[in-house]
């Protein structure tokens, strides 16, 4: 049998989106499965997203009730008492000193 004969093996194309392991045949089923990556988990809302923080952000601001239902993965700049979002977790410890134990800016 001649090297001809043998089919070429698919080069598999790999997802890019965080902690996924998909591997698709071409563009186009790497396209249909991002799409499914990059929409929001709540049923109701359109929005789309091109990075997971950027979705997880999105629903923690948007949809906090549906997401503290489903034990949605939470972010890092979240307070963990009271589930406000904040960009950086430097943010998050202030939040908590001043709202959560009464302690304003200076004072320990």
């Amino acid at each position: 049998m001649a090297a001809a004969d043998f089919p070429k093996p698919r080069t598999r194309i790999r997802c890019y989106w965080k902690g996924c392991s998909f591997r698709g045949t071409d563009q186009e089923s790497i396209r249909e499965h991002m799409a499914d990556h990059r929409k929001c988990p709540k049923h109701d809302c359109e929005s789309q997203f091109d990075e997971e923080k950027e979705k997880r952000r999105h629903v923690w601001t948007k949809h906090i009730n549906w997401a503290i239902s489903v034990d949605y993965p939470k972010i890092n700049g979240q307070c963990d008492l009271c589930g406000k979002v904040y960009k950086r977790g430097d943010y998050v410890s202030r939040h908590k000193r001043e709202e959560h134990e009464g302690k304003k800016r200076g004072q320990k």
